[in-house]
């Protein structure tokens, strides 16, 4: 019988708490907003090029929803402590948030930012839509591996979340 490997109890411990986490998304593409609204209602956690969250190859970007301060540790800790010390917890009053994560798959270079620009209610349904901004010609860029992300706390609870749309916009440099 093969042993695991070191940590590997931890991986999988991890892993098996971000598919639930995913779980709360779902992939689905609504058009009838005639019992939802648009709440502006949100602010950045966190935001930036590099994730520490893999995303399945086949996917080009994923959500996640977090509702509680466990949650938020353990998601956290997979999100930003692959590099060492985890820096410390953002705080979220989760009373009265519910935190939404999206975050890109492998990008080949710098220069690509990711944006949630629509969020919508539908009762306890969050639908999101976001925005990557992928670097064009002339633009500065160094080689190396990134996976944009954004990290919204959102007024309200919610048990459900669908990433509708995604966008990909190309900006030109001078």
């Amino acid at each position: 019988m093969r042993r695991p490997r070191p940590g590997a109890r931890l991986l999988l411990a991890a892993s098996a708490a971000l598919a639930l986490l995913a779980a709360g998304g779902c992939y689905i593409d609504i058009d009838d907003h005639d019992d939802c609204w648009e709440t502006p209602v949100a602010r950045v956690v966190d935001e930036g090029e590099v994730s520490c969250i893999a995303i399945w190859p086949a996917y080009e970007a994923e959500a996640y929803v977090v509702r509680s301060d466990a949650e938020w540790a353990t998601f956290w800790a997979a999100h930003a402590g692959c590099w060492g010390a985890v820096p410390p917890l953002p705080a979220v009053d989760f009373s009265l948030e519910t935190v939404v994560a999206v975050i890109l798959n492998d990008r080949p270079t710098t220069g690509y930012r990711l944006t949630v620009d629509r969020i919508y209610r539908c009762d306890d349904t969050l639908e999101i839509r976001a925005t990557e901004t992928v670097p064009g010609p002339g633009c500065a860029t160094t080689p190396a591996t990134t996976r944009p992300y954004q990290i919204l706390a959102v007024e309200g609870h919610f048990d459900y979340l669908y990433f509708s749309r995604f966008y990909r916009q190309t900006v030109a440099c001078p």
